[in-house]
């Protein structure tokens, strides 16, 4: 199976890079905005697999290691897709500039573009992992009833928790807690059972800033164009 995961994740790569170089010889914004698709549904796919083998249960001596080459492949190439968005941006923004300035149209170094793509993608990427990591995790409120060392760690609580009518108890990685105290836990289901399960929810103190500040440099590049285009269709 990694073999024909690394095909397909190598014509995935090539078919990328014909487009992008299609996109820039046609000029065209059709061709330009099929990349960005398709590179974007290639990140989405290249996730969810790399979710699917890290989620299969294990099985033989080093169970963790079952499907790691999958796992490690799509992770792979979660990441070179993620970089091939990031230069067909960069792309963009190089070739919308110059024409820019060969129309005689008002030119700004494409630096500051440059630097608000680097924010939204950190943005976008941060919100991504935070969306998928989370993906069908559920909230429910967990009782104490136990502690449990794992490995040379310290002590963890043991939560006793409910989903549709039946108990399971599973321990979680909180501290500050004593028995009886009621617990917010996040679950997830594992084959006939249900496992509690860490949520990522700090993200938000990247994806947001980083959103903000991105938008915010574009804002400032065209504003002159927005205020004439509204003081234009004032006077008409």
């Amino acid at each position: 199976m990694e073999t024909i995961l690394l095909i397909l994740y190598l014509l995935g790569f090539a078919f990328q890079i014909i487009l992008l170089v299609k996109s820039i010889k046609k000029k065209n914004n059709k061709y330009w905005i099929m990349t960005f698709v398709i590179e974007i549904i290639f990140i989405i796919i290249s996730k969810i697999v790399e979710n699917y083998y890290n989620s299969l249960p294990g099985y033989g001596f080093m169970a963790g290691l079952t499907y790691f080459g999958e796992t490690l492949l799509s992770l792979g190439a979660n990441t070179i897709y993620y970089i091939m968005l990031f230069i067909t941006m960069l792309t963009k923004i190089v070739t919308f500039e110059r024409e820019q300035k060969r129309q005689g149209k008002k030119y700004a170094n494409p630096f500051l573009l440059i630097i608000a793509l680097i924010f939204i993608i950190i943005g976008i990427v941060s919100l991504y992992n935070e969306i998928s990591y989370n993906w069908d995790k559920k909230e429910t409120i967990g009782t104490v009833i136990n502690f449990t060392r794992i490995g040379q760690n310290e002590p963890w609580p043991v939560i006793s928790f409910n989903v549709q009518g039946k108990d399971y108890e599973d321990y979680a990685i909180i501290s500050n807690v004593e028995i009886g105290d009621n617990v917010k836990v996040y679950y997830y289901s594992n084959d006939d059972s249900y496992r509690i399960t860490p949520y990522l929810a700090n993200n938000k103190i990247v994806y947001i800033p980083s959103l903000m500040i991105g938008l915010l440099i574009i804002l400032f590049r065209f504003r002159y164009s927005i205020f004439q285009r509204r003081t234009l269709n004032k006077q008409t």
